[in-house]
Protein backbone atom coordinates (compact mmCIF):
# COMPACT_ATOMS: atom_id res chain seq x y z
CA UNK A 1 0.00 0.00 0.00
CA UNK A 2 2.72 2.07 0.53
CA UNK A 3 4.62 2.29 -2.51
CA UNK A 4 1.25 2.15 -4.49
CA UNK A 5 0.37 5.55 -2.68
CA UNK A 6 4.09 6.72 -3.28
CA UNK A 7 4.73 6.10 -6.57
CA UNK A 8 1.01 7.22 -8.05
CA UNK A 9 1.43 10.81 -6.64
CA UNK A 10 5.01 11.25 -7.59
CA UNK A 11 3.59 9.70 -11.42
CA UNK A 12 0.68 12.46 -11.53
CA UNK A 13 2.66 15.19 -10.44
CA UNK A 14 5.88 14.72 -12.29
CA UNK A 15 3.10 15.02 -15.42
CA UNK A 16 2.40 18.40 -14.06
CA UNK A 17 5.91 19.27 -14.18
CA UNK A 18 6.51 19.89 -10.28
CA UNK A 19 9.62 20.27 -8.79
CA UNK A 20 11.32 17.75 -7.66
CA UNK A 21 11.54 18.91 -4.39
CA UNK A 22 7.87 18.55 -3.77
CA UNK A 23 7.48 15.05 -4.97
CA UNK A 24 10.29 14.27 -2.89
CA UNK A 25 8.33 15.47 0.59
CA UNK A 26 5.47 13.72 -0.96
CA UNK A 27 6.51 10.21 -1.51
CA UNK A 28 8.76 10.79 2.29
CA UNK A 29 5.41 11.96 3.90
CA UNK A 30 2.64 9.08 2.17
CA UNK A 31 5.86 7.00 3.16
CA UNK A 32 5.90 7.62 6.82
CA UNK A 33 1.99 8.30 7.65
CA UNK A 34 0.29 5.87 5.20
CA UNK A 35 0.92 2.35 7.03
CA UNK A 36 -0.04 3.95 10.78
CA UNK A 37 -2.28 7.26 10.60
CA UNK A 38 -4.50 5.42 7.58
CA UNK A 39 -5.27 3.07 10.67
CA UNK A 40 -5.89 6.21 13.20
CA UNK A 41 -8.61 7.55 10.72
CA UNK A 42 -10.47 5.03 11.67
CA UNK A 43 -9.58 4.56 15.01
CA UNK A 44 -9.19 8.43 16.62
CA UNK A 45 -11.55 11.72 15.98
CA UNK A 46 -9.82 14.22 13.45
CA UNK A 47 -7.71 16.89 15.19
CA UNK A 48 -8.78 20.42 14.52
CA UNK A 49 -5.84 22.00 12.51
CA UNK A 50 -3.21 24.24 13.78
CA UNK A 51 -3.09 27.74 12.78
CA UNK A 52 0.52 27.29 11.19
CA UNK A 53 -0.34 23.91 9.26
CA UNK A 54 -1.08 24.53 5.65
CA UNK A 55 -3.00 21.54 4.36
CA UNK A 56 -4.17 21.71 0.54
CA UNK A 57 -7.73 21.43 -0.64
CA UNK A 58 -8.69 20.79 -3.90
CA UNK A 59 -12.29 19.64 -5.52
CA UNK A 60 -10.65 16.31 -6.94
CA UNK A 61 -10.14 13.23 -4.71
CA UNK A 62 -6.53 11.76 -3.66
CA UNK A 63 -6.71 8.04 -4.65
CA UNK A 64 -4.55 5.53 -3.26
CA UNK A 65 -3.15 3.35 -6.29
CA UNK A 66 -5.13 -0.02 -6.22
CA UNK A 67 -7.73 1.08 -3.39
CA UNK A 68 -9.85 3.51 -4.56
CA UNK A 69 -9.85 5.29 -1.00
CA UNK A 70 -9.30 9.17 0.02
CA UNK A 71 -6.60 10.02 2.13
CA UNK A 72 -8.08 10.77 5.65
CA UNK A 73 -7.69 13.44 7.79
CA UNK A 74 -5.29 11.98 10.42
CA UNK A 75 -2.84 11.69 6.51
CA UNK A 76 -3.73 15.03 5.82
CA UNK A 77 -2.52 16.22 9.18
CA UNK A 78 0.66 14.23 8.02
CA UNK A 79 1.17 15.96 5.49
CA UNK A 80 0.62 19.27 6.34
CA UNK A 81 3.35 18.25 9.75
CA UNK A 82 5.85 17.11 7.00
CA UNK A 83 6.04 20.57 5.72
CA UNK A 84 5.94 22.68 8.85
CA UNK A 85 8.58 20.32 10.25
CA UNK A 86 10.90 22.00 7.13
CA UNK A 87 9.88 25.56 7.53
CA UNK A 88 8.20 25.62 4.54
CA UNK A 89 5.05 27.48 3.53
CA UNK A 90 2.04 26.93 0.38
CA UNK A 91 -0.26 29.36 -0.36
CA UNK A 92 -2.50 26.54 -0.52
CA UNK A 93 -6.02 27.34 1.15
CA UNK A 94 -6.28 25.76 5.11
CA UNK A 95 -8.55 23.09 6.12
CA UNK A 96 -10.65 24.60 8.46
CA UNK A 97 -12.94 22.07 9.18
CA UNK A 98 -11.71 18.23 9.40
CA UNK A 99 -14.34 16.56 7.39
CA UNK A 100 -13.81 18.84 4.40
CA UNK A 101 -11.69 17.37 2.32
CA UNK A 102 -14.14 14.43 2.20
CA UNK A 103 -16.98 16.72 0.69
CA UNK A 104 -14.83 18.33 -1.58
CA UNK A 105 -12.23 15.70 -2.31
CA UNK A 106 -8.35 15.39 -3.53
CA UNK A 107 -6.37 14.27 -7.01
CA UNK A 108 -2.69 13.99 -6.41
CA UNK A 109 -1.99 16.20 -9.18
CA UNK A 110 -4.34 19.43 -7.36
CA UNK A 111 -2.59 18.42 -4.51
CA UNK A 112 0.96 18.93 -6.03
CA UNK A 113 -0.63 21.96 -8.29
CA UNK A 114 -1.68 23.51 -5.05
CA UNK A 115 1.97 23.55 -3.37
CA UNK A 116 3.06 24.86 -6.42
CA UNK A 117 0.86 28.01 -6.42
CA UNK A 118 -1.71 26.79 -9.16
CA UNK A 119 -5.41 27.13 -9.91
CA UNK A 120 -5.79 23.90 -11.38
CA UNK A 121 -9.35 22.59 -10.10
CA UNK A 122 -11.74 20.45 -11.83
CA UNK A 123 -14.89 20.59 -11.31
CA UNK A 124 -17.53 17.30 -11.15
CA UNK A 125 -20.58 17.44 -13.35
CA UNK A 126 -23.56 18.66 -11.64
CA UNK A 127 -25.91 16.70 -10.52
CA UNK A 128 -29.76 16.89 -10.50
CA UNK A 129 -31.54 16.36 -7.35
CA UNK A 130 -35.25 15.42 -7.83
CA UNK A 131 -37.97 16.67 -5.30
CA UNK A 132 -40.08 14.12 -3.78
CA UNK A 133 -44.07 14.36 -2.56
CA UNK A 134 -44.46 15.16 1.21
CA UNK A 135 -46.85 12.72 3.08
CA UNK A 136 -48.64 13.30 6.39
CA UNK A 137 -47.43 10.31 8.67
CA UNK A 138 -50.51 8.73 8.44
CA UNK A 139 -50.32 7.82 5.04
CA UNK A 140 -46.35 7.48 5.18
CA UNK A 141 -45.95 4.63 1.97
CA UNK A 142 -44.98 1.61 2.94
CA UNK A 143 -47.39 1.63 6.26
CA UNK A 144 -51.00 1.00 4.57
CA UNK A 145 -52.66 -1.41 2.79
CA UNK A 146 -51.98 -0.48 -0.94
CA UNK A 147 -49.46 1.74 -2.25
CA UNK A 148 -48.83 2.72 -5.73
CA UNK A 149 -46.27 5.28 -7.80
CA UNK A 150 -46.32 6.11 -11.39
CA UNK A 151 -43.93 9.13 -13.15
CA UNK A 152 -43.29 10.10 -16.61
CA UNK A 153 -40.59 12.65 -17.93
CA UNK A 154 -41.30 14.33 -20.94
CA UNK A 155 -39.66 16.82 -23.64
CA UNK A 156 -41.46 19.75 -24.84
CA UNK A 157 -43.60 20.53 -22.26
CA UNK A 158 -43.36 22.56 -19.01
CA UNK A 159 -45.24 22.03 -15.20
CA UNK A 160 -47.54 25.20 -16.28
CA UNK A 161 -49.06 23.16 -19.32
CA UNK A 162 -49.75 19.96 -17.46
CA UNK A 163 -50.87 22.02 -14.25
CA UNK A 164 -53.65 23.50 -15.67
CA UNK A 165 -55.23 20.15 -17.32
CA UNK A 166 -54.86 18.64 -13.68
CA UNK A 167 -56.19 20.95 -11.34
CA UNK A 168 -59.63 21.74 -13.87
CA UNK A 169 -61.43 18.69 -12.97
CA UNK A 170 -63.87 19.86 -15.98
CA UNK A 171 -61.61 18.17 -18.41
CA UNK A 172 -60.65 15.07 -16.11
CA UNK A 173 -63.32 12.74 -18.27
CA UNK A 174 -61.93 13.93 -21.53
CA UNK A 175 -58.61 12.08 -21.14
CA UNK A 176 -59.04 9.47 -17.94
CA UNK A 177 -61.45 7.45 -18.71
CA UNK A 178 -61.87 6.01 -15.30
CA UNK A 179 -63.23 9.07 -13.62
CA UNK A 180 -66.93 10.02 -12.83
CA UNK A 181 -69.55 11.85 -11.48
CA UNK A 182 -67.04 14.69 -10.52
CA UNK A 183 -69.02 17.19 -7.55
CA UNK A 184 -68.71 19.90 -5.28
CA UNK A 185 -70.87 19.42 -2.53
CA UNK A 186 -69.94 22.72 -0.73
CA UNK A 187 -69.62 25.00 -4.15
CA UNK A 188 -67.01 25.98 -6.21
CA UNK A 189 -65.18 24.31 -8.46
CA UNK A 190 -64.34 22.98 -11.43
CA UNK A 191 -60.92 24.18 -10.83
CA UNK A 192 -59.09 23.02 -7.62
CA UNK A 193 -57.89 25.63 -4.79
CA UNK A 194 -56.41 24.91 -1.24
CA UNK A 195 -58.93 23.58 0.91
CA UNK A 196 -61.79 22.74 -1.55
CA UNK A 197 -64.03 19.85 -1.31
CA UNK A 198 -64.61 17.70 -3.86
CA UNK A 199 -66.02 14.11 -4.51
CA UNK A 200 -65.81 12.07 -7.40
CA UNK A 201 -65.91 7.94 -8.72
CA UNK A 202 -63.03 5.63 -9.82
CA UNK A 203 -62.27 1.81 -10.01
CA UNK A 204 -65.93 1.09 -9.55
CA UNK A 205 -66.48 2.77 -6.17
CA UNK A 206 -69.12 5.34 -5.24
CA UNK A 207 -68.53 9.06 -5.16
CA UNK A 208 -65.79 9.71 -3.04
CA UNK A 209 -65.68 12.27 -0.28
CA UNK A 210 -62.69 14.10 -1.53
CA UNK A 211 -60.72 16.82 0.20
CA UNK A 212 -57.76 18.77 -0.92
CA UNK A 213 -55.17 19.18 1.70
CA UNK A 214 -52.28 20.34 -0.11
CA UNK A 215 -51.98 22.69 -2.79
CA UNK A 216 -48.81 24.78 -4.59
CA UNK A 217 -48.84 25.68 -8.26
CA UNK A 218 -45.87 25.29 -9.64
CA UNK A 219 -43.34 28.32 -10.62
CA UNK A 220 -39.54 28.92 -11.12
CA UNK A 221 -37.51 26.51 -8.84
CA UNK A 222 -40.60 25.48 -6.98
CA UNK A 223 -42.56 22.23 -8.07
CA UNK A 224 -46.66 22.14 -8.25
CA UNK A 225 -47.92 19.88 -5.26
CA UNK A 226 -51.80 18.75 -5.30
CA UNK A 227 -52.58 16.04 -2.31
CA UNK A 228 -55.88 15.28 -1.24
CA UNK A 229 -57.73 12.58 0.98
CA UNK A 230 -60.64 10.90 -0.44
CA UNK A 231 -62.71 8.31 2.15
CA UNK A 232 -65.67 5.88 1.88
CA UNK A 233 -67.53 5.49 5.16
CA UNK A 234 -69.61 1.92 5.98
CA UNK A 235 -68.67 -1.28 7.57
CA UNK A 236 -65.48 -2.52 8.19
CA UNK A 237 -65.40 -4.48 4.54
CA UNK A 238 -66.27 -0.60 2.98
CA UNK A 239 -64.37 1.77 4.39
CA UNK A 240 -61.59 3.24 2.40
CA UNK A 241 -59.16 6.04 3.71
CA UNK A 242 -56.55 7.52 1.13
CA UNK A 243 -54.01 9.94 -0.14
CA UNK A 244 -53.29 10.79 -3.81
CA UNK A 245 -50.78 13.46 -4.34
CA UNK A 246 -49.10 14.56 -7.40
CA UNK A 247 -45.79 16.75 -7.90
CA UNK A 248 -45.38 18.50 -11.42
CA UNK A 249 -41.50 20.16 -11.84
CA UNK A 250 -39.49 21.15 -14.64
CA UNK A 251 -36.18 20.13 -15.48
CA UNK A 252 -33.36 21.41 -17.05
CA UNK A 253 -33.58 21.06 -21.11
CA UNK A 254 -37.07 22.00 -21.84
CA UNK A 255 -38.35 18.34 -19.66
CA UNK A 256 -41.32 18.15 -17.29
CA UNK A 257 -41.68 15.50 -14.39
CA UNK A 258 -45.02 14.49 -13.12
CA UNK A 259 -45.22 12.09 -9.65
CA UNK A 260 -48.17 10.39 -8.86
CA UNK A 261 -48.55 7.96 -5.83
CA UNK A 262 -51.00 7.00 -3.58
CA UNK A 263 -51.43 5.40 -0.17
CA UNK A 264 -54.55 3.40 0.82
CA UNK A 265 -55.91 2.20 4.29
CA UNK A 266 -59.42 -0.29 4.14
CA UNK A 267 -59.90 -3.51 3.02
CA UNK A 268 -60.63 -2.41 0.00
CA UNK A 269 -57.44 -1.28 -0.58
CA UNK A 270 -55.84 -4.49 0.53
CA UNK A 271 -57.81 -6.62 -1.64
CA UNK A 272 -56.97 -4.14 -4.89
CA UNK A 273 -52.84 -5.08 -4.03
CA UNK A 274 -53.71 -8.84 -4.30
CA UNK A 275 -54.76 -8.21 -8.17
CA UNK A 276 -52.49 -9.06 -10.55
CA UNK A 277 -51.73 -6.22 -12.71
CA UNK A 278 -52.61 -4.10 -10.15
CA UNK A 279 -55.40 -2.13 -11.31
CA UNK A 280 -54.60 0.84 -9.20
CA UNK A 281 -50.69 1.35 -10.72
CA UNK A 282 -52.17 0.42 -14.33
CA UNK A 283 -55.10 3.51 -13.84
CA UNK A 284 -52.42 6.01 -12.52
CA UNK A 285 -50.65 5.02 -15.57
CA UNK A 286 -53.69 5.84 -17.87
CA UNK A 287 -54.06 8.80 -16.00
CA UNK A 288 -50.78 10.12 -16.02
CA UNK A 289 -50.58 9.72 -20.10
CA UNK A 290 -53.93 10.60 -20.82
CA UNK A 291 -53.02 14.15 -19.00
CA UNK A 292 -49.88 14.63 -20.52
CA UNK A 293 -51.45 14.09 -24.13
CA UNK A 294 -54.16 16.53 -23.34
CA UNK A 295 -51.10 18.76 -22.15
CA UNK A 296 -49.57 18.51 -25.34
CA UNK A 297 -52.26 19.17 -27.97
Amino acid sequence: MTRGTSRTAVQMSSADGCSSTWRAQLGAATRRYSSSAWRQCREAPARPPGRDQQIVVARAQVVQEGFGQPLCDAQLHALGDERRERGQHSGAQQLRRPGEVHRRGLSAEHVAAAFEGGERVERRPAMTTQNAITWPERYLPGTGDNFVSNEVVVAGLSAADVWRHLVDTSRWESYYDNVADIGFPRGGGPVLTDGIHFSFGTFGFPPLDAHVVEFQAPAEDTPGRLSWTAKQDGTPEERLDVLHAWLVEDLPGGRVRVLTQETQIGRPAAALATERPNPMLNGHQAWLDGLVGAAAE
